[in-house]
């Protein structure tokens, strides 16, 4: 069970998700890449580290995401208290899930879909 979804947005930029279900080894669950036109970001879920590649070479920091999901819950929680502000706007939410449900009905068809 793998899946692969290509995005392209109206200002031409592109992404790729990689989904891996059913790989009985070890083997890493989040890979990252975001491709700019200044640079490239990449980083993997099995090390901390990431790295940020430009005309001027390659830099590498580390990444706090011990708990992202806890964080996330938190964060979504205090935000219902009105203790803070949440992580995204419920219109971006509203986006994530619509490209989500996209990729779906795409798999679904076996076709593209445009939104």
């Amino acid at each position: 069970d793998q899946g692969k979804a290509i995005v392209q947005f109206e200002n031409e930029v592109r992404a790729s998700c990689d989904l891996y279900f059913s790989v009985q080894w070890q083997f890493p669950f989040m890979e990252l890449e975001v491709v700019g036109s200044k640079g490239i970001l990449r980083t993997r879920q099995d090390n901390y580290e990431a790295y940020l590649f430009t005309e001027r070479g390659v830099e590498a920091f580390y990444r706090n995401d011990k708990d992202r999901l806890s964080a996330e819950v938190h964060n979504w929680l205090a935000a219902c208290e009105g203790k803070s502000e949440p992580f995204i706007t419920i219109e971006e939410a509203r986006d994530v899930m619509a490209l989500c449900l996209a990729c779906k009905e795409s798999d679904e068809k076996g076709e593209s879909v445009t939104m």
